[in-house]
């Protein structure tokens, strides 16, 4: 890639303002609602009339159609999605039982967090490449330094998410060997996302996570800090830990948000990198923050996977969330990705929680999914791998194609398509090889 075109590609990504919180909102929950209502409808089609490979496509096209069609909607259509959606499970509804929670093979009610995590790892995979090419809006890219888009909330979801597993019951109190190996694992390929990208001059934003520093160390740190936060409190009864975390969580958040309001604001507008600390400045101001939301989402999860957790609960927190975030934007603390201040904190989890309880009311009311290991179950089982491969695939596409010079849109979906069709396929790929635990 010669400096030119690494230089127009940095330009094109950088310098944006965001939207509103409303589009963001809408635009994100009227795409899941769609798509999980069609990925229902797709389970219908009997096993004999598709077969496998029939069945995939069919969820694939059901899964992928709404994320590159809303996404590409201008702003405000988001909430006539959601009506639609809403509508087309009125019809499904008609076609068998409701669900009452879907089962996984363990018999717990996990139906619409799969659906959660399946469906904000696709729309994030989807995102870091169609980003590159212009019929992407640009409210959606990531904003410079500070305000609200789609792609600023996929670092703090894929956090929380991963906070929302680690907090199971089985993960959150269980022995480090598990976690060591996701840790290394997490290193390993910062290092090599790091290494890659140095050699091969490949396109590089700075002042995202800084020179060194990228999502997968903080991601390491972030799930490291949980683990020792848990492990030093274990002689606590469950309940205690719970509280304990809240807490930490609590009082970092505040102690960080004093800090970025007292002297970030001088040192995020400083343009020399001197030394280790400064060269990746915005990585490591940012981990207080991401340690929050990696903690909240330990603490949900450790809640919704018991049998007393009701959906209720769910409203309950998310409208606690949505109060914070109202407090926070009084106060004028605007949500920054960068520094993952209060706002970009509180914004995060408000979201998050809003869509799962959506996905939770759906999952309540539309016609038993099939029990076998659907392509969104495989997408929520294995994350890890599915964001590393639309790493890999993202920067391929770049390295060959100037994506700048597609202007149209299906031109654009005529790429992005096969890789989406890839990027479905991954889960199943990795089951052939890696053992049926829950990845990241």
């Amino acid at each position: 890639m010669d400096a030119q075109w690494r230089l127009s590609k940095e330009t094109f990504v950088s310098g944006h303002s965001g939207t509103t919180i409303g589009d963001v909102f809408e635009t994100l929950v009227g795409t899941i609602s769609l798509a999980v209502v069609l990925h229902r409808w797709s389970l219908l089609i009997p096993n004999r009339l598709a077969g496998p490979v029939g069945r995939y496509l069919a969820e694939s096209l059901a899964l992928v159609v709404p994320i590159a069609s809303v996404l590409l909607m201008d702003e405000g259509c988001g909430r006539w999605v959601l009506m639609c959606a809403v509508m087309c499970a009125i019809v499904l509804r008609g076609f068998g039982t409701n669900s009452h929670g879907s089962e996984d093979e363990r018999g717990e009610r996990l139906g619409y967090i799969d659906a959660y995590r399946g469906l904000t790892v696709l729309i994030t995979c989807y995102s870091i490449l169609a980003v590159d090419f212009n019929a992407f809006p640009r409210r959606h890219a990531k904003t410079e330094e500070r305000g609200v888009s789609l792609m600023d909330l996929g670092s703090g979801t894929a956090v929380f998410s991963a906070g929302l597993v680690a907090g199971h019951p089985r993960r959150l109190y269980a022995p480090s060997a598990d976690f060591q190996c996701t840790f290394c694992a997490l290193v390993g390929i910062g290092v090599a996302r790091l290494l890659s990208i140095k050699t091969t001059g490949y396109t590089e934003h700075v002042s995202e996570y800084g020179i060194h520093w990228n999502f997968f160390f903080t991601l390491a740190a972030t799930l490291a800090a949980l683990k020792a936060t848990v492990i030093g409190v274990l002689k606590l009864s469950k309940e205690s830990i719970k509280v304990y975390l809240v807490v930490a969580a609590t009082i970092v958040a505040v102690t960080h948000q004093l800090f970025l309001s007292s002297y970030w604001v001088g040192a995020e507008k400083q343009v020399l990198r001197t030394g280790l600390l400064s060269a990746n400045k915005e990585g490591i101001v940012s981990l207080p923050g991401y340690y929050v939301l990696v903690c909240f989402g330990a603490v949900f999860g450790s809640k919704i996977f018991s049998s007393s957790w009701t959906l209720m609960a769910t409203l309950q927190m998310a409208f606690v969330s949505w109060a914070v975030v109202g407090c926070v934007l009084f106060f004028g603390v605007v949500p920054s990705r960068k520094s993952a201040n209060l706002g970009y904190c509180a914004l995060v989890s408000a979201i998050n929680l809003s869509m799962i309880l959506v996905l939770a009311s759906f999952d309540a009311v539309l016609p038993t999914a099939s029990k076998s290991r659907t392509v969104l179950v495989r997408l929520s089982r294995r994350q890890f791998p599915v964001f590393l491969c639309a790493n890999i695939l993202t920067g391929g596409v770049n390295v060959m194609i100037n994506t700048l010079t597609i202007s149209t849109p299906i031109a654009s979906y005529a790429i992005l398509r096969p890789y989406m069709v890839l990027i479905t396929a991954t889960p199943a790929i990795a089951d052939a090889f890696l053992a049926q635990t829950v990845s990241l």
